[in-house]
């Protein structure tokens, strides 16, 4: 084989490694967005849920008329089996959950980063990424995190549909380690700012629902931080991500 040849098939071989392991990343992602769902989900209807099963429990212990008893049975084992299966993915959401470890958020940032314009393919947007060198580690879960930036860019891309820059800033400030995305999207308006962390709020100027922002706020303040967002609308967005430097 010739040197020419040799050097060719490593190339391919590399490329197809890195790939690989880009799939992998994105097939991971998919899972723990999927269990995040679940999870939120199961926070907000479990105690609702088991209230209306007491409730329903209490009513077939008094007397009742026939037909109030038979719609009383009803919604109980409406109620009991909705629970059950809540429960059950509860117990999905939180099995294998990863150790936290310390972590270089530049390189979370850049996966993410990736991950982003695999899926949107976004030629028209502009990146510009700031890391301190060094940047002290954090305590976190790599998945969680990598979602978590994930979202922010995710949200940054769908308020730039035609193009437009986003710029990333991490440094470390006193015992946190800050980072900032701005983008230069159609912004958000002062009176829907607090609601875009809440579960399946709208995008705002997209309209796709889902768990978005809500998810990040979870993982960040699960990681012991906090979560900013300001906007302009026709200016842009900043969301800033402080998170405490690992302790090792």
């Amino acid at each position: 084989m010739q040197q020419w040849e040799l050097r060719a098939r490593l190339k391919a071989l590399l490329a197809l490694q890195r790939l690989r392991k880009r799939f992998t990343d994105l097939e991971l992602l998919r899972e723990q967005t999927l269990r995040h769902f679940c999870s939120q989900i199961c926070s907000r209807l479990i105690s609702p849920t088991r209230e209306l099963e007491g409730y329903f429990r209490s009513r077939l212990a008094a007397w009742l008329p026939d037909e109030e008893r038979r719609a009383a049975q009803g919604m109980f084992g409406h109620t009991t089996s909705l629970l059950s299966m809540l429960q059950s993915l509860s117990r999905y959401a939180h099995t294998d959950e990863q150790a936290t470890e310390p972590l270089d958020l530049e390189e979370v940032i850049l996966l993410a980063k990736g991950a982003c314009e695999s899926l949107w393919g976004a030629p028209h947007h502009e990146w510009v990424v700031k890391t301190q060198h060094p940047l002290p580690a954090v305590s976190g879960r790599r998945i969680d995190l990598n979602m978590a930036f994930c979202e922010i860019f995710t949200s940054a891309l769908r308020s730039m549909v035609e193009g437009g820059r986003i710029e990333v800033q991490a440094g470390a400030t006193g015992s946190a380690v800050r980072v900032e995305v701005k983008d230069t999207g159609h912004g958000i308006a002062d009176d829907l700012q607090r609601s875009l962390v809440e579960l399946f709020f709208p995008s705002p100027g997209h309209g796709a629902r889902g768990l978005g922002m809500a998810v990040v706020k979870d993982i960040v303040e699960r990681h012991e931080g906090t979560l900013s967002i300001e906007s302009s609308p026709g200016v842009g967005t900043s969301v800033t991500v402080m998170l405490p430097v690992h302790k090792g």
